[in-house]
């Protein structure tokens, strides 16, 4: 198999015919993707067949053929090919540039790489543009990362923000602006110690204090991951569900209300890995022996190194029925009672 990349983003595959071939020729089969992709695109061809042209090719991509012969009893052994394509400018800008972050004097920011189609090669660097909307020097910053924070800018003043990706051939397009004002020096605190209370692998109990005198009635914002869910400032905690195990979060607590947006507190966790491999099931029992609930615990992945299970009993009420998945229950709210285990573990 021969392949030959043009200008035009295809690629001209030809072959010839197996030297040796068990059985009746039947034809070819061709599967191709690129490598980040999981599926590969599938062609059959007849016997007399020897050459296709893929179109619609990515620029600055590595691509994977595989070419078989086909007999009646099914496909032969694939000849494995791969290509790249020359490298470009980026042919668009980066994704969803958003705000995640505020203080008197920075910005923190993060966005999403161009969609893979327009990326063109591998994307080195992202410079960020911005400028006091009142002024009309630009300032920049690179990084390699998809998010950056823009230090020692000026209180209570708001900015036009903007983003470009590079590939080793240069910069692609700058992307749609967007406005950021920081916060002001004089700005009131509004909360203090803003914590994490619990984690689990979906959920976290997120909490914080108010002064003695908090009269507020403008809802606190909490920002994770360009998501976001008000709470009264006075409740002084909130579950956030529904999360993805085993990854990191950051959770920014604002005050809604205010021009400046109000950042107050930051905090960063990383939920609980998922190693329950199925739920916990009753063990078979006297039904005489009251009082007493024997379990079958499930099992974790090899090598896991666990250390013991951590039990919660909570009473079937009206509290705690409204909650479909039990890791996002909030155990506070639903008044759990202690109870005392004897767990015996075995390792069977």
């Amino acid at each position: 198999m021969m392949i030959s990349t043009t200008i035009g983003n295809t690629a001209l595959i030809q072959w010839q015919p197996p030297k040796e071939m068990v059985g009746e020729h039947m034809g070819y089969r061709l599967q191709y993707k690129r490598a980040e992709e999981d599926a590969f695109a599938v062609r059959d061809f007849h016997k007399t067949d020897d050459h296709f042209t893929v179109t619609g090719l990515h620029k600055g991509a590595t691509y994977i053929f595989k070419l078989c012969a086909k007999n009646r009893a099914g496909n032969g052994e694939e000849y494995v090919k791969e290509i790249s394509t020359p490298e470009d400018l980026p042919a668009s800008y980066p994704l969803n540039l958003s705000v995640v972050g505020l203080t008197a004097t920075a910005t923190r920011l993060a966005w999403e790489p161009p969609a893979l189609a327009e990326r063109n090669g591998k994307i080195v660097k992202y410079v960020v543009v911005y400028r006091d909307i009142n002024s009309q020097n630009e300032s920049s910053d690179a990084t390699a990362e998809t998010h950056m924070s823009l230090n020692g800018l000026q209180p209570d003043t708001t900015y036009d923000i903007r983003v470009q990706a590079f590939t080793a051939k240069g910069g692609g397009p700058l992307s749609p602006s967007i406005q950021s004002r920081t916060m002001s020096t004089t700005m009131p605190v509004f909360t203090k110690n803003f914590g994490v209370k619990a984690v689990t692998k979906t959920s976290v109990l997120l909490t914080w204090d108010v002064p003695e005198i908090f009269e507020s009635e403008v809802p606190l914002k909490i920002l994770y991951n360009q998501q976001s869910v008000e709470v009264r400032g006075e409740h002084k905690r909130k579950l956030i569900t529904q999360l993805t195990p085993d990854t990191e979060y950051s959770f920014v607590l604002m005050s809604r209300g205010n021009s400046a947006g109000g950042l107050q507190q930051q905090v960063s966790i990383r939920t609980a890995p998922d190693l329950l491999l199925n739920k916990p099931s009753e063990y078979p029992q006297d039904v005489e022996e009251g009082g007493k609930v024997m379990l079958r615990l499930p099992g974790v992945p090899p090598g896991t190194p666990f250390r013991w299970f951590y039990i919660v009993v909570v009473p079937l009420t009206p509290a705690s029925l409204k909650w479909e998945n039990p890791d996002d229950m909030d155990l506070q709210a639903v008044n759990v009672t202690p109870v005392l285990f004897s767990l015996a573990v075995s390792k069977t």
